[in-house]
């Protein structure tokens, strides 16, 4: 014979917050990056190798796992700095428990999507195009952070004084424009040849 089981109530304090931001995206388009610029890397590199004279075949290195490791460290360093120095800025200097590294990491995982199609028109031979393709990424995700800065003063240091909050606001700025260019400068030159 089957009693009903009889439920407990659950209190206020037991259930869990929903997230009101999302992971999945951010690291399914760095695993994308990583998986994409593998890619085109290897075919451009391929491509470079039919253009070499038998002697600088010689001194080029290959194509390896080594080199996707080093491009997921490379990409996993980019998308994680800044969040975790806004963070530790917030929480140790300013003392602010409302900043959440999570919630930074969401946020800022987004505005590398403008990196997906540039890399792919990379495979495009000349130079000065992959140049071009990958500042338009970086502008781009530098005007979607722009456009998304009052979503980061809510997440980051919303229960600060003003005096922080502006000082924060600085850190914020400056950490983001530095982790951009880095990587588009050290993605061109390393990876994308």
């Amino acid at each position: 014979m089957d009693r009903p089981v009889p439920s407990l109530p659950i209190s206020s304090e037991e259930t869990a917050p929903p997230l009101d931001f999302d992971l999945y995206t951010p690291l399914w388009l760095m695993v994308t990056l990583v998986v994409e610029i593998s890619i085109i890397g290897y075919v451009n590199r391929s491509v470079g190798l039919h253009q070499k004279s038998q002697l600088e075949l010689m001194t080029i290195d290959n194509f390896s796992m080594l080199t996707v490791s080093h491009l997921f460290t490379f990409t996993l360093t980019f998308f994680c700095a800044a969040p975790a120095i806004i963070y530790m800025y917030a929480r140790l200097k300013l003392l602010d428990s409302s900043t959440k590294f999570l919630r930074l990491f969401s946020l800022l995982g987004y505005s590398f999507v403008s990196y997906v199609p540039a890399v792919a028109l990379t495979i495009l031979p000349m130079n000065s195009l992959k140049w071009l393709f990958l500042l338009v990424a970086c502008g781009n995700q530098l005007y979607g952070l722009y456009k998304q800065a009052d979503q980061l003063d809510q997440i980051a240091g919303s229960n600060l004084a003003e005096v922080d909050k502006q000082q924060l606001q600085q850190v914020v700025k400056y950490m983001l424009l530095t982790n951009c260019v880095s990587y588009f400068l050290l993605l061109k030159l390393w990876f994308i040849n």
